[in-house]
């Protein structure tokens, strides 16, 4: 039996991919159900044993505000545990459905000249926003609740990316937030006007209701300013993070969390973040065309690594072929996307995953397979 097919089941009858697990980013709802069957089956060949599912779901599982579909969800969970393919169950709270941005715009984020990011990507919505993360929190209490002792169940997948396309926001709401941040960090103003040196070009503030976001200014803004809007953010992004992770810990108390860093990315503080985790993950998009991409690579495994201390790491995700956000793709060559995984062993993780297992439905037909093995042996994790 090769090691990435070997499952063991724990007292409580979960699934535990013993070894180095091997799976990728599984998005049934871009598919129609027909084709699922087919999914599991292409695993199994390809010897897949954790997939995370669910990270782009909200839509689909709360259509309407309060009402819940998880039925289809229900059967997804099933057929991956028939076939002993453990899941990273992510909380589906990564970018909102239309209803809520509809009916409470006030959650849309805003960029420092003022202009509001409107739905139709990912990610609308402001860090600080309290109605984003009461409605975040309603949908991860029924997510844990029904799946919490669902033996597909590995661990959890909190968010997705956090701060990839909504790093900060310079709305209203997150300038009072950050008034309220400031005040806790300095106790009064006039501590605020000597660590940010405010005599300079009459900046004084006489109270911190008139403090503002580093917004659009005709010229430099105060740099001191600057550098605690993005402490102040990523704190606000970490907020999000662990109100969900909170309704976790009380519902599965058992069952780890995690959540996927894009490398180094300001604002967040991996190592703050890691201090929170249970696993650290990170997703890696090594450019076929960048003749350097294993230098920048290697360096985000080591900050991973480091950021809890040498522990085990999560390669949450890679990609095995195209991405849509390239102005230019390259195929990689035989083997690369397993060498570029366990590239050196002091750096490898334990458990690595790609993006995506299938591309969506929508999508011009790809002429591979969704779920494929690797055209030669990889290092470290041997995974074929």
């Amino acid at each position: 039996m090769r090691e990435a097919d070997s499952v063991a089941i724990d007292s409580r009858r979960r699934l535990r991919p013993a070894g180095i697990a091997f799976g990728g980013d599984y998005n049934p709802e871009q598919w129609p159900e027909e084709v699922w069957a087919e999914d599991v089956a292409l695993m199994k060949e390809a010897g897949v044993s954790l997939v995370t599912a669910g990270i782009f779901s909200w839509a689909r599982v709360e259509p309407r505000p309060g009402e819940y579909d998880f039925d289809w969800f229900d059967r997804v969970m099933d057929n991956l545990a028939g076939a002993g393919v453990a899941v990273c169950l992510a909380t589906m709270t990564a970018s909102p459905p239309p209803w809520l941005s509809r009916r409470h715009p006030e959650i849309l984020p805003e960029t420092a000249d003022g202009r509001t990011m409107w739905p139709g990507g990912r990610q609308h919505y402001c860090p600080s926003s309290r109605v984003y993360r009461e409605h975040a929190v309603r949908l991860v209490e029924r997510l844990a609740a029904r799946y919490a002792d669902h033996p597909a169940l590995e661990m959890w997948h909190i968010g997705n990316e956090y701060g990839c396309h909504t790093p900060m926001c310079w709305c209203e709401e997150s300038a009072a937030d950050f008034r309220r941040w400031l005040a806790e960090r300095y106790g009064d103003v006039g501590a605020l006007n000597d660590a940010w040196s405010t005599a300079f070009w009459a900046q004084r503030y006489d109270s911190f209701d008139e403090v503002l976001p580093p917004r659009l200014a005709p010229t430099f803004p105060n740099p001191a300013q600057q550098l605690d809007f993005a402490r102040f953010s990523d704190d606000a992004l970490l907020q999000c993070y662990l109100a969900e992770k909170e309704v976790l810990r009380r519902v599965t108390p058992d069952v780890p969390v995690t959540t996927n860093f894009i490398g180094v990315h300001k604002p967040v503080d991996a190592f703050r973040w890691a201090a929170q985790e249970d696993a650290v993950s990170v997703d890696v998009y090594q450019d076929p065309h960048d003749e350097n991409t294993h230098v920048s690579a290697g360096f985000i495994f080591d900050v991973t690594r480091s950021a809890r201390s040498g522990q085990p790491w999560l390669l949450m995700e890679q990609a095995p072929s195209a991405v849509n956000w390239r102005d230019r793709n390259g195929p990689k060559p035989p083997g690369g996307c397993g060498c570029g995984a366990g590239r050196r062993s002091p750096r490898a993780p334990t458990r690595c995953c790609t993006s995506s297992g299938g591309s969506p439905g929508a999508a011009p037909r790809s002429t591979t397979r969704r779920w494929s093995r690797t055209a030669a042996p990889t290092p470290v994790s041997s995974v074929k």
